[in-house]
């Protein structure tokens, strides 16, 4: 799913954090599947032997093919996260915070949150967000 249609997904959904992340998050890309290397037996025939060898060029073969899925992987989640981290900073109110504190604030958000996922960060974030609001 490309930047946009997630956006457009979050939007739908705006208003409800929760919701809206748990829509998108039914969209994140999976990670590919690593291949597994062939074992040769150790009591083997010689049979044995170049089966295994030709096991190996087709295990060498394919982890070729899994590190380019893991590159396009890498993309596509590093995508998915920005879209989802402006999503929440947009949400939060982040835009309220002086500019000069807003990436502190939101890596102070990310940082007491994220091992409990997105929500928590946004929760975080929505409560650092209020400091700021209160001097205004």
């Amino acid at each position: 799913m490309n930047k946009q249609a997630l956006k457009d997904r979050l939007e739908l959904n705006s208003g409800n954090f929760n919701e809206a992340i748990q829509t998108v998050l039914s969209f994140r890309p999976q990670y590919p599947t690593k291949p597994s290397k062939p074992v040769l037996q150790q009591k083997h025939t010689t049979e044995d032997v170049l089966k295994y060898a030709d096991l190996l060029k087709q295990y060498e073969a394919d982890m070729v093919f899994y590190r380019k899925l893991t590159d396009s992987y890498r993309e596509e989640h590093a995508e998915f996260e920005e879209v989802i981290v402006e999503f929440m900073k947009d949400e939060a109110g982040l835009h309220a915070v002086p500019e000069i504190y807003r990436d502190k604030v939101y890596n102070k958000a990310w940082s007491d949150g994220h091992s409990d996922g997105y929500t928590s960060v946004y929760y975080h974030l929505c409560s650092l967000v209020e400091i700021f609001e209160s001097f205004e």
